[in-house]
């Protein structure tokens, strides 16, 4: 039934198309004819044009005749000038040789009628009996000398010849007149009536246009156009509603959609984005020039290593901090131009717990493999630096007998920064509750420092800042409910409390832990013992917490 109904709609649609198809090369052919017949160079403004050139050629008479006319007045007032004379006389037969090919072309170029007989013969009667009597009797009385008998022609004959000649012009230019008047009369009904039919030839094309172009919108297009908004906003609704942020970027780099997990994930609304400059908007500044010169070489040669398929990276929050991404970035290339499409998904979590399980695995092998904390300083230091990003560690020994907190080992970044700061550390003491060590140490709870400049309690302050660092933590190592140590790390920027590194960190320090380094060789087996149970256990407790 569908098919049917469809058959019948497009033979409905098919049916009109071609009524007004036929109507408008009917239309355009009786619109060519009109325009044909009364356009300039037409065939009734040839006619009219036709009438008016007559006109102005023989009226007043033609010059040609009336020249003669004057030579030969000329020539009666002549005395004793045989040159004066010979010229004159040519140039009378020049005029007449000129009437004869203006004779011959209107005869030629005339339609039958009576203008034709009018301006062919009964205008040219009189003509040639002037210039017969011009040339056969006045000019021979004129050269030899019977100047009474070249007046008597003059004034007789040859006036007679002119006059009638001038009367027959006269009806001529009436008659030329006349029809000049008929054509343009029958131009204008021709017009009046020609346009009469076209206006309303055309206003029914226009009428079957319209109702065409109404028919097709109201059973087309009008559907086409809903269900396409209303897959568009479908398409809308699933790109804003998607986990990942929808990221567009025309060819010079601008932002064209930005959805709404891209507005969450990156601190810009949609409308600040659009328009803006992807570069300079979520990529840091450390790699935009790899990304300006990745993206001109696949302009310029379609070579890439980047589209369609998943990459990790670092992008660029509004408030500056960058964190990693795993992005996928697919081209459309259509007619006009090519945008990219970016799909990116914020990892952050995901590789954090990726880092503290790293952490907590690595931790739990170094202590596991030490048979003291001087022997698992250097690399636990080290394992929990690199994977937290933190830029200087140090591990603190309680030294019983003389109750003070004593560095055992340290590490920091290969840079340099903040080697000062550990040479200082470890050339300290610390008893309990003076600076970060030993404020661990006497509360036994886990100390937070998100910018060292603003604790009273820091004797180490002013190495700290001439070494850049700013944020701090440190975390107590229990063994048996005693505090045996400190963990303590540092960082150049400033560092807000982290709760899930505050509870691995908790969990691993709050382990039973190998004993002091001091205490008698024969202790450390049991000492051991009493680490592998509780690393099993910590590992089991942070294992649950962290993994993905």
């Amino acid at each position: 039934m569908k098919n049917n109904l469809s058959l019948t709609l497009t033979t409905k649609l098919g049916l009109l198309v071609g009524i007004a198809l036929i109507g408008a090369l009917l239309f355009g052919l009786f619109a060519y004819t009109t325009l044909s017949t009364v356009q300039i160079n037409g065939p009734l403004y040839w006619q009219i044009e036709q009438a008016e050139e007559v006109i102005a050629d023989v009226l007043p008479p033609p010059a040609n005749l009336l020249e003669s006319y004057l030579v030969t007045l000329q020539l009666l007032g002549l005395h004793d000038s045989t040159q004066r004379t010979e010229e004159l006389i040519q140039r009378g037969r020049n005029l007449r040789r000129t009437y004869e090919q203006n004779h011959q072309s209107w005869s030629q170029t005339l339609p039958p009628g009576r203008l034709k007989t009018l301006l062919i013969e009964k205008s040219y009667q009189p003509a040639s009996d002037f210039f017969d009597t011009w040339e056969s009797a006045f000019v021979p009385a004129l050269l030899n000398g019977t100047a009474r008998e070249a007046h008597r022609l003059a004034y007789g004959r040859l006036t007679d010849a002119y006059n009638r000649h001038h009367q027959a012009i006269l009806s001529v230019v009436e008659e030329s007149r006349t029809q000049r008047e008929q054509v343009k009369r029958n131009a204008q009904d021709i017009v009046d009536t020609h346009s009469f039919v076209l206006a309303l030839g055309g206003g029914s094309l226009v009428g079957l246009i319209f109702f065409i172009g109404w028919l097709i919108h109201h059973l087309v297009t009008a559907p086409l156009v809903a269900h396409l908004q209303d897959s568009e906003t479908t398409t809308r609704l699933i790109i804003d509603n998607a986990l990942d942020a929808v990221v567009r970027m025309d060819a010079f780099g601008r932002i064209s959609d930005w959805n709404t997990r891209a507005e969450t994930i990156f601190g810009w609304s949609r409308a600040e984005a659009l328009g803006r400059n992807l570069a300079d908007t979520i990529i840091p500044a450390a790699y935009r020039g790899a990304h300006a010169a990745g993206f001109q070489r696949y302009l310029a040669t379609g070579i890439t290593t980047v589209l369609n398929r998943r990459i990790e990276i670092t992008a660029l929050r509004r408030d500056g901090t960058e964190f990693p991404v795993e992005l996928a970035i697919t081209a459309l290339q259509s007619k006009e131009a090519i945008t990219f499409c970016a799909f990116v998904g914020d990892i952050t979590e995901r590789k954090r717990k990726a880092q503290l399980l790293a952490v907590q695995h690595a931790t739990t092998r170094i202590l596991a493999e030490a048979q003291c904390l001087e022997e698992a300083g250097p690399n636990l230091l080290q394992a929990v630096c690199e994977l937290l990003g933190w830029d200087v560690g140090l591990i603190w020994v309680v030294e019983s007998d003389q109750r003070v907190l004593r560095c055992a080992g340290a590490w920091h970044t290969p840079s340099g920064r903040g080697e000062a700061f550990v040479q200082a550390s470890r050339s300290m003491t610390f008893p309990s509750d003076i600076g970060l060590p030993g404020r661990v140490w006497h509360g036994a709870d886990p100390t937070w420092l998100a910018d060292v400049g603003s604790d009273d309690n820091f004797p180490r302050l002013a190495i700290a800042k001439q070494e850049g660092l700013r944020g701090a933590c440190a975390f107590p190592i229990i063994v048996e409910s005693s505090v045996e140590g400190v963990l303590e790390f540092y960082s150049h920027s400033i560092k807000a409390p982290d709760t899930e590194v505050h509870a691995l960190m908790q969990s691993l320090g709050g382990a039973n832990r190998p004993v002091h380094v001091s205490q008698a060789r024969g202790k450390r087996a049991t000492a051991g013992q009493r680490h592998r149970r509780s690393r099993q256990q910590s590992q089991e407790r942070v294992s649950r917490q962290y993994e993905p």
